[in-house]
């Protein structure tokens, strides 16, 4: 189902056209060709209302065959965003030995998108993404059924080489992309992509200001037999993308520890005792939970025995706080970093 075609000898890109435009082309009439194979064509809508062309009956494309209704829509907003964002956009372009959904033009810039409404597996958009940097070109992915391999959970993982993002189809006709966990729509991604505004970063740096959930639990002094409080904190941060990303633990962090102050005088129920330092086997210094009665320090092992095999963590009470990061906090967490403020992560 193409979206160009020669009108009387002019080239005309469907999706570019208003409403008027397309009607007052297909009340013209007149000669139709299709590019992808030279064959006559016409005017037709698809069922979700996207304008596009179409093969005379009887015609034979060894090109087209096979793309479905949402694959075609997915294209013309793409068209729609490349010229939005000052690019021309060229549909079912072929290069040598490859052919793009849309390419994207600007100057020496030529990016491609690619839809993968159907399977493909990944060993395969690989080989045709080596095709496309070979001849400079840029390539973008947008599946509606990521590769398996890059799946860790609910979260696709970021390649620099290979430009993946997950597409969902909404129930009004229009698409959205999910760009670290959070959903924009298609055309407002193909337009920050092409301007600069989402870049690949290899690290994420944390908001100043974070929301941690502390969840305190009882354990049994090891020194004077006494129950006492210690906890964990989540040690998920968001970073100034949005992105959510795991770091080191932040139990004895300068900032939580003024916030368990704080909790513990908000909760007179809680009981935590000042924090003791101790010297490793390896000669470093940590800092341990102490005892609420006797200051003695908690080994974290007998911590963690405390909690082997239990559901303590699972049914505790959370208690969400909120603390100011004194000094920025960055970890390696490959991503598409896509910020409000154009502040990137992997920016100092």
């Amino acid at each position: 189902m193409p979206l160009r075609a020669l009108v009387n000898g002019v080239e005309v890109i469907a999706p570019t056209l208003s409403e008027t435009e397309w009607e007052a082309l297909r009340a013209a009439g007149g000669q139709v060709i299709l590019p992808c194979c030279g064959s006559e064509g016409y005017l037709r809508r698809s069922p979700m209302g996207t304008p596009h062309f179409a093969h005379k009956r009887g015609a034979h494309c060894d090109v087209e065959g096979g793309e479905t209704i949402h694959h075609l829509k997915a294209k013309a907003d793409i068209v729609i965003a490349c010229q939005n964002a000052g690019f021309i956009a060229l549909t079912e372009f072929a290069g040598d030995d490859w052919r793009a959904d849309v390419l994207a033009v600007r100057g020496s810039v030529r990016v491609a998108f690619e839809v993968q409404w159907s399977f493909l597996r990944l060993e395969d958009a690989i080989y045709r993404q080596e095709r496309y940097a070979r001849d400079d070109v840029r390539g973008c992915w947008f599946f509606r059924n990521p590769p398996p391999q890059l799946m860790r959970g609910d979260n696709l993982l970021a390649q620099q080489d290979l430009p993946i993002f997950h597409l969902f189809s909404n129930a009004d006709h229009t698409f959205s992309l999910s760009v670290n966990g959070q959903l924009h729509s298609l055309g407002e991604v193909i337009e920050a992509l092409l301007a600069g505004n989402i870049r690949f970063c290899d690290t994420a740096q944390a908001r100043d200001e974070q929301t941690l959930e502390i969840v305190p639990f009882t354990v049994k002094c090891p020194s004077c037999g006494r129950p006492t409080h210690v906890y964990r904190a989540d040690p998920v941060l968001v970073a100034r993308c949005g992105r959510q990303f795991r770091t080191h633990p932040l139990e004895f962090r300068r900032e939580v520890l003024a916030a368990v102050r704080v909790l513990a005088q908000e909760q007179p129920h809680l009981h935590f005792g000042t924090p003791q330092q101790r010297i490793t086997s390896a000669g470093k210094k940590e800092l341990l939970f102490g005892c609420a009665h006797c200051g003695a320090p908690i080994p974290p092992e007998h911590i963690e025995m405390a909690l082997y095999g239990t559901q303590r963590l699972l049914t505790a009470e959370r208690f969400p706080v909120t603390i100011q990061l004194s000094r920025p906090m960055t970890a390696r967490a490959a991503h598409w970093c896509f910020p409000d403020d154009g502040a990137f992560c992997c920016e100092t």
